[in-house]
C-alpha cells in the first residue's frame, strides 16, 4: 500500500484487521460502549492520500485498508464494525497514479463519491485510472508553464 490507511495513521501502528478492531474497541470501552456490527457496505475513496470510507450511520470518515475486511468507526460515540467494504479491483493502480501528486491533491473519487459532489441529481461512474493520468498530467502541464 503506497497510500495513507490505519497502519500509518493510527497509533499503535494496527497492522491487521483484528488490531485495528481491538485498538477501536479499547477506545469505545474507555467510554463505556461496545463496537455494533453495522450489516451495510462501505465504498472506499481517497481523500489527501488516505483511504477512507464514510460511516453509514454517523457519516464520518473512516480510515480504511484496501486489503482488509473490516472497517470500525470510532467517531462521535459510533463505534460501528463494517465487514463489507466495497474497493476497486485497481486500487493498486490507482495509488500508483496518485503517489506523483502532492498529498494534498491525492484524490480518487467512487462512484457514490463522485456522484455526491459532482452529480447535480445524475449519478456519475467512479474515477478510472484513465482519468486520474489525465487529470495529472494536466496539473504537471500547467505547473511547468
Amino acid at each position: 500500500m503506497l497510500l495513507l490507511g490505519p497502519r500509518e495513521l493510527l497509533k499503535g501502528s494496527p497492522t491487521t484487521t483484528q488490531a485495528y478492531r481491538a485498538l477501536v474497541q479499547r477506545l469505545a470501552q474507555r467510554v463505556g460502549r461496545e463496537l455494533v456490527d453495522h450489516p451495510g457496505t462501505l465504498r472506499a475513496y481517497v481523500n489527501r492520500g488516505r483511504w477512507l470510507a464514510d460511516c453509514l450511520y454517523c457519516n464520518n470518515g473512516i480510515l480504511i485498508h484496501p486489503e482488509w475486511t473490516e472497517a470500525m468507526c470510532p467517531g462521535r460515540g459510533c463505534y460501528r464494525v463494517f465487514s463489507s467494504i466495497e474497493v476497486p479491483s485497481d486500487w493498486g493502480a490507482i495509488e500508483a497514479e496518485l503517489v506523483k501528486r502532492p498529498m494534498l491533491n491525492q484524490h480518487w473519487l467512487c462512484a457514490a463519491q463522485r456522484t455526491k459532489w459532482f452529480g447535480n441529481g445524475t449519478a456519475l461512474p467512479a474515477e478510472t485510472v484513465d482519468d486520474l493520468v489525465a487529470e495529472t498530467q494536466a496539473h504537471l502541464e500547467g505547473e511547468l508553464s
